[in-house]
């Protein structure tokens, strides 16, 4: 059957659905009245458990928004540090990272005992646990362990952990195993020293995402505790007996305190990654209270709390749906974990180069760009609630760039791991860039930075990958299969994407020799498209080339060959930076709108947008090849459900994020995949609030129907935006019927960021009837091309 036949069905199927809806009264507007109060406390509705299982792989502990510090339980079961379905805990460490798919963190564990340790494996010293004796909160964490009965809290500051834990009255030999050897991943090399009353020491980690990757990164930790110590015995890694009266080791100590039947051990530990001294400053600044004293846990926790308060606030949402307030405000949450404060207190940092440096006053340095993941969604949110810290995410790329000669693309504390592909770091910049956040030195050294990495491939000795394959990419226009069998055309797609956002940028700068040298690879997903590859009666999608220039099998359609983590299917989508380009080789956009369909399941999605997700998408979160459907678990898809505002049906960008909103749920497995440091959580909070950014670096939001009545932006600076959405719901399909920036009528499916803050508020005018709207429809009325394709 032919595609334009299937959407002339669906049109057919739409409008018997219509029918039926409008014969049932059910396709009124929405009753315009007042919004519900704001929220006023949005941490009551966080649940950081939402993602703590093998899929989303977020961690329950307590953190400040973008801290150094997470602490946090682990259970060290299936492919996850802290696993819902476990029912053992192994301790409570220092660092770990949310909803990262590979094993990193779990550094710096502590673990509370009673009586002799003679075995310092974690199979002898983990303890059982029940859920119902769990609390989780922001900025606060605690359990029982029902080995000892000891009571177990957790709390943080910025860069400091304090653990609270509160042993049985009759608790004779109250102990903490300090253990520095066991990681999340792997170590290559640790210590651990016990100084008067500190227990100091470092862990040193890699090879994140890969066996033999030459990444090194190291967390250095300060501790003291409350109570006098009064024994000491240690362990080398290798080692299960622990040392009586040793104090120095590479894998752990024992601490022992005296009992003390009415007062908690409280552990109290800085972390750097500078330097053990740099923790200690750490440790004795933000855990000193105002009389000089140690601060209480109680404070600490306070303090933390009402910094998420604050954070969280930064969007002050209205609706009657506790169910929305919980599902927004936890992904809200979960995306302002990330990137990760990175300097010590006196602003002293390591670099890329090895050597210590400063942050200017005032400013913060970063660590933790997962930025293949999250330049699609997570960097739009930071950019659009916190600016500044925006702008000093972009300045620590380019310290890194200046340190170690070239830009990263997933680096982990002091070094680059060379995980997951593509070029993410040159859209992530420029979408900064388009938001106006970049002054003009920093944009253009920026710019000569982007420039050599499109350009150029780094020697081996930089242990920096870059664009590893733009010799044949700048070449040919394509990435040959043997080169990199299971990636070479979505790498390709992806650099295609980053060209033509840095030729948006040197536009913009005024550089056009580079934007005209720049503009013929916007459209380099031409190169690998294949005229003859057919599925599910459509014709014509990307695939891998040989190096002859022929291309492989059309049954690689669905079966992942090329493609990282997808399929053709799912990676069509990967050159929204032309759609009209695109869809031309899709056979036009009627063509492309029946793929979005099929691609959708549109008549499902219709029918019962509560199921159609779960019943006709792909669910699993690591579930890539094989597949010609959706996939909302993965990055490269996220943009996919706004490729309907190139159509003439941009309302089915919002039957589509209503269907993709069930599948975040209050549970733990409420997000669909890995998080990968708030990119899947902050796709969710774009969609709730009726926007995205589907053309990374374009700075340009599609709009789609908000899901809730009201919602107030307010940035850092304090500069506010409303949206205004009279009868909105999540579970009702509705589509934008008319919309007002800034009181002023608009028929346009999208508006800059630049244009967003200045309107001051968008008011949508929503109803249930698709066929009663014509907004957005039209190409005036389309988002433009990114302006990187112009000649």
């Amino acid at each position: 059957m032919s595609g334009l036949r299937r959407h002339r069905r669906f049109a057919v199927v739409v409008g018997v659905i219509a029918s039926s809806l409008l014969a049932a009264g059910a396709l009124a507007a929405p009753a315009a009245q007042a919004a519900p109060p704001a929220v006023s406390d949005p941490t009551v509705y966080v649940n950081p458990q939402v993602g703590n299982t093998t899929d989303g792989m977020t961690f329950p502990g307590a953190s400040m928004p973008f801290g150094m510090e997470q602490n946090s339980p682990d259970t060290n079961v299936g492919n996850a540090a802290y696993n819902y379905d476990a029912t053992t805990l192994t301790g409570f460490s220092q660092v770990h990272l949310s909803g990262v798919g590979c094993p990193a963190g779990s550094w710096i564990r502590v673990m509370p005992v009673s009586g002799a340790v003679t075995d310092t494996s974690l199979a002898a010293n983990m303890s059982p646990f029940r859920h119902s004796t769990e609390q989780s909160t922001p900025g606060y964490y605690a359990v029982t362990l029902d080995k000892s009965n000891i009571r177990a809290e957790l709390t943080a500051s910025t860069r400091v952990g304090m653990d609270r834990f509160s042993y049985p009255a009759d608790t004779a030999a109250p102990k903490v195993v300090v253990d520095v050897g066991d990681v999340w991943g792997q170590t290559f090399a640790s210590d651990v020293k016990v100084v008067g009353d500190k227990i100091q020491g470092s862990v040193t980690s890699g090879s994140f995402c890969g066996d033999g990757r030459p990444s090194r990164y190291t967390v250095y930790f300060s501790m003291t505790l409350n109570q006098p110590i009064t024994d000491v015995a240690t362990w080398n890694r290798g080692e299960k007996t622990p040392t009586e009266g040793r104090t120095s080791a590479t894998g752990g100590a024992v601490i022992s305190v005296a009992p003390h039947p009415k007062a908690p051990v409280v552990t109290t530990t800085g972390i750097s990654y500078s330097s053990v001294a740099g923790a200690e400053k750490n440790r004795v600044a933000e855990a000193t209270g105002s009389q000089g004293r140690p601060l209480a846990f109680d404070a600490m926790r306070a303090a933390t709390h009402k910094a998420w308060q604050h954070q969280l606030l930064s969007v002050k949402v209205s609706t009657d749906s506790t169910a929305d307030l919980k599902t927004f405000y936890t992904a809200l949450y979960h995306g302002l974990l990330h990137p990760s404060v990175a300097q010590d207190v006196d602003g002293t940092y390591q670099g890329f180069d090895g050597k210590p440096h400063k942050v200017a006053k005032g400013h913060d340095y970063y660590q933790m760009f997962s930025m293949w993941d999250t330049y699609r969604s997570q960097n739009q949110l930071v950019a659009l609630l916190e600016p500044q810290r925006a702008t000093d995410m972009a300045q620590t790329i380019l310290d890194i760039y200046q340190q170690a000669g070239w830009v990263p693309r997933w680096s982990l504390g002091q070094a680059e791991t060379n995980a997951t592909s593509g070029d993410p770091v040159t859209p992530f910049v420029v979408s900064l860039y388009s938001r106006g956040l970049l002054g003009k030195k920093l944009a253009n050294d920026l710019f000569d930075a982007l420039w050599k990495n499109v350009n150029e491939t780094p020697p081996p000795s930089t242990n920096i990958n870059g664009r590893a394959y733009n010799p044949d990419y700048l070449a040919k226009g394509y990435i040959p299969s043997s080169k990199i069998p299971n990636e070479a055309a979505s790498i390709g797609l992806e650099y295609s994407l980053a060209d033509c956002a840095l030729g948006t940028m040197a536009r913009g700068l005024g550089k056009d020799a580079e934007a005209r040298q720049l503009q013929p690879r916007c459209d380099a997903f031409s190169n690998i498209w294949d005229t003859s590859a057919t599925s599910m009666g459509y014709t014509g999608f990307p695939q891998v080339r040989g190096d002859d220039g022929g291309f492989v099998p059309a049954d690689s359609v669905v079966d992942g060959t090329g493609f990282k983590e997808g399929t053709a299917w799912q990676y069509q989508w990967l050159g929204q930076q032309d759609p009209n380009k695109l869809f031309g080789l899709m056979g036009g956009s009627a063509l492309a709108e029946s793929r979005l369909d099929t691609f959708f399941s549109m008549p499902a999605v219709m029918a019962d947008p509560a199921t159609a997700a779960s019943k006709n998408w792909v669910t699993g979160s690591i579930d890539y090849a094989g597949h010609y459907q959706f996939n909302p678990n993965n990055e490269p898809d996220f943009h996919a459900p706004w490729m309907y505002a190139w159509t003439s049906s941009p309302w089915k960008t919002s039957a589509v994020t209503r269907a993709q909103r069930a599948l975040f749920t209050d549970g733990p497995q409420g997000i669909p995949g890995n998080d990968d440091l708030g990119a899947t959580s902050a796709v969710a909070v774009f969609e709730m609030l009726g926007m995205f950014e589907a053309q990374p670096g374009s700075g340009n939001y599609v709009l789609s129907a908000p899901m809730f009545p009201k919602a107030v932006i307010t940035q850092s600076d304090g500069t506010k935006l409303t949206v205004n959405a009279p009868g909105a719901s999540s579970t009702s399909l509705q589509y934008v019927k008319s919309l007002k920036a800034g009181g002023t009528p608009t028929t346009k499916s999208w508006i800059s960021h630049r244009d967003l803050l200045k309107s001051g508020t968008l008011t949508f005018k929503l109803t249930t009837d698709p066929a009663s709207t014509s907004w957005g429809v039209g190409t005036p009325n389309q988002p433009p091309a990114m302006s990187g394709t112009k000649g």
